[in-house]
Order: structure tokens, then C-alpha cells, then sequence
């Protein structure tokens, strides 16, 4: 364990040549890492339209994404889903998915690949004769997304998405594909 601290301690002050940059060789490729300016945060908000294989109901589902992360660093990822088919006047009602998970980005020139995973769970919420419900749908969900830089405001969100929820004691497994865009702040320092 100690040798591989001494590495990492040598390899972010440039004693171990794991990649080059302007300062030197070094793990990160820059050298100290107190020379280093911090990257600006990518902060994406934006909407995709999502089928969802494996459901039935409405064909495209709208969900607004917001995803944040730094250069090389995990970020957040974070999905709200509005299923038109689970909006009810009567009685008044709304279905929703949620997703909350961690993204590592991938850059590739003006692309971003994010490998993505987390916590989903869908949300139903009526009233009824007998008052307000809630109910949650537990599951989880990993896939990946591609971020195409359109502009220095604009990009181009693809997702692909494996959804797997669990209710009454059986997996319900989903496989989502979404389009849309994003925009914010998206280079990095």
C-alpha cells in the first residue's frame, strides 16, 4: 500500500513519466499540481426526447437532463422524466422517472463520451377518493451518453440507457434512446 501511495505522490509531481504536458512528464500530465490552473466545472442543462424499448404508452417520453463534471473528473448526472401517458385529470395524477447518478466523462476533440450509472426510481403521485398517494418504484440504471459540442453554447445530447426496476418482488428491465440538446457551459480551463 505504501508503494502505491509513493507512486501516485511521485507520478503527480512528475518524478514518473505517465504522460506528457506543458510543464513536463508526470501522471497528469502537467507536473505539481499546485502549478496547475483549476479546470472550470461543464455545466449541461438541457432535453432529450426518450423512447423507452421494453414499455408501453407514449412513444417519446421528454426528459430534462442536467449533467455537471470536470475535465477527467466524475460528475453528476441527473434525469427527470415526464411520462405523458401517466398524466391523469381524473382523478389528478402524475408519473414521473427519476435518475441521479454519477458520470465519467471522456473527451474525444469536440465530443464527450459519458459512461453513466446510478439510482432511478419512478414516482407515481394521484389523489384519490381517500386521500393524496405515493408510490416509488425502486431500480438503478447505467448506459452512456454523447455529448457533440455544436457550438461554444450548444450541444447535442445522445443517451443510451439500461433502466432495471423492481416491483412485487420482479425485475422490470427497460432500455432507453434519447435525443435532444444542452446548453451551458461546455470547455473546460
Amino acid at each position: 500500500m505504501r508503494s502505491l501511495a509513493l507512486l501516485l505522490v511521485l507520478g503527480l509531481y512528475g518524478g514518473v513519466p505517465f504522460g506528457t504536458g506543458p510543464a513536463g512528464p508526470g501522471l497528469l500530465g502537467a507536473g505539481p499540481l499546485a502549478a496547475q490552473a483549476p479546470a472550470e466545472p461543464v455545466r449541461l442543462f438541457g432535453m432529450t426526447l426518450d423512447h423507452w424499448r421494453g414499455s408501453s404508452g407514449a412513444l417519446l417520453r421528454p426528459t430534462l437532463r442536467h449533467t455537471s463534471y470536470s475535465r477527467g473528473r466524475p460528475g453528476a448526472d441527473l434525469a427527470l422524466v415526464i411520462f405523458p401517458d401517466g398524466i391523469s385529470f381524473s382523478p389528478p395524477g402524475l408519473v414521473l422517472g427519476l435518475q441521479a447518478g454519477v458520470a465519467q466523462p471522456v473527451s474525444a476533440g469536440s465530443a464527450t463520451l459519458l459512461l453513466k450509472g446510478g439510482g432511478a426510481g419512478i414516482v407515481a403521485a394521484a389523489i384519490h377518493s381517500g386521500g393524496p398517494g405515493v408510490h416509488l418504484v425502486p431500480g438503478l440504471q447505467v448506459g452512456l451518453g454523447l455529448l457533440v459540442e455544436v457550438d461554444s453554447q450548444s450541444t447535442l445530447r445522445l443517451d443510451v440507457t439500461r433502466h432495471v426496476y423492481r416491483s412485487n418482488g420482479h425485475s422490470h428491465p427497460v432500455l432507453s434512446f434519447g435525443v435532444g440538446f444542452a446548453g451551458g457551459r461546455r470547455r473546460t480551463g
